[in-house]
């Protein structure tokens, strides 16, 4: 099953009225996550009400993040602080796919050594509970979470890879493969398919994922927004 193409262009809207309805905060024409969660929410289009309900959205919870195939007009109320392009990517070989025994299944317990680790490696937004979002896996060594990598969005059909990272004192092991690897095995036994998202200026995480199987397939305007 493929996600409707208007969810691919949109894909954080997409998922906040999909597959994490129930997550979903706000109400009217803009959704997100709760800021515990992760700042990412979304709006259907750029029509008055949207913008209207956005900006609502910003003011009541604080700052958003949004991602669709277009430059998206700031609304009242918000500033615009950073935003850049990413590319979507799809995997088309679900050969390289691979359980692991090594993954380790990562939850609450867990919650504050995954930020952590977030916080050290930046793999994008992270929170303390954006590990609710989807599963999320992990190496330890002594006890110490040293990688892990998890799920976020999903829709119809497709489940994103995300939260990618590693300690840089343990780079070069092949532990951000192997759990990769491992999630879209996970995924592809769900009778889904695994897609993420890489920053444009980052054409050696591209290359990472290139050689998983995955491709890219558009390309969205990410963008921060803030209470003015």
């Amino acid at each position: 099953m493929t996600a409707p193409e208007q969810f691919l262009d949109n894909p954080i809207w997409g998922t906040l009225i999909t597959r994490h309805a129930n997550e979903a905060v706000g109400q009217g024409r803009a959704r997100r996550f709760a800021p515990e969660v992760s700042p990412l929410g979304g709006v259907p289009d750029e029509t008055a009400q949207s913008l209207a309900d956005l900006s609502a959205l910003i003011v009541k919870h604080g700052g958003i993040a949004i991602a669709q195939d277009r430059l998206f007009a700031c609304p009242d109320g918000a500033k615009m602080v950073h935003h850049f392009y990413v590319h979507q990517m799809h995997l088309m070989d679900p050969s390289v796919s691979q359980i692991d025994s090594r993954a380790v299944r990562l939850g609450a317990a867990d919650a504050e050594q995954m930020l952590a680790l977030a916080i050290d490696a930046h793999p994008g937004p992270f929170a303390l509970k954006t590990h609710e979002l989807g599963e999320y896996w992990g190496i330890k060594v002594d006890g110490q979470l040293v990688a892990m990598a998890g799920e976020r969005m999903k829709l119809p059909g497709l489940t994103e890879i995300s939260g990618v990272a590693t300690y840089e004192a343990h780079r070069g092991k092949g532990y951000a493969k192997l759990l990769c690897r491992h999630l879209m095995g996970r995924i592809l036994a769900r009778g889904e398919n695994a897609f993420l998202h890489v920053e444009t200026a980052k054409p050696e995480v591209e290359s990472f994922y290139h050689r998983l199987g995955f491709e890219s397939q558009r390309t969205l305007a990410a963008q921060v927004f803030e209470r003015a």
